[in-house]
């Protein structure tokens, strides 16, 4: 396990992000965002994945609050449970093309979510997602 000013990372996977800015820059070496990364980073706004990223983890994003924008590379294949739980302020989501699941209450609680395009890829989509 490493560690940087801002987060701990395990091979390519970030297991925790401590965000004391409204926006934050994933790593390139980074392939998943791991379950919980980011739970409670209510004051980030924007975050930038970069296009290894292959899968978004467990409550990844849980309560997120003030996060409104988000662009999911062509390299997601996966979205799991909870991943965006609470992010009340996300209002829209463009799912790429490759993306085969999205998890149970992927979005549940996002009141301001008003678009999200769903692929003919997906071939699974949890309850209350």
């Amino acid at each position: 396990m490493s560690t940087s000013p801002n987060y701990v990372f395990d091979g390519n996977v970030l297991i925790k992000c401590e965000v004391i800015a409204n926006s934050f820059v994933v790593p390139d070496l980074i392939t998943k965002i791991g379950d919980s990364a980011f739970w409670g980073c209510s004051t980030l706004k924007t975050v930038v994945l970069p296009k290894g990223i292959t899968e978004i983890g467990e409550n990844a994003f849980y309560g997120c609050e003030a996060l409104s924008e988000i662009n999911i590379p062509d390299t997601v294949t996966k979205i799991d449970d909870r991943a965006f739980f609470r992010c009340s302020a996300l209002k829209t989501v463009v799912l790429p093309k490759g993306i085969t699941e999205i998890g149970e209450n992927a979005f549940y609680g996002c009141e301001a979510l008003s678009k999200i395009n769903i692929p003919d890829t997906v071939t699974k989509i949890g309850d209350g997602a």
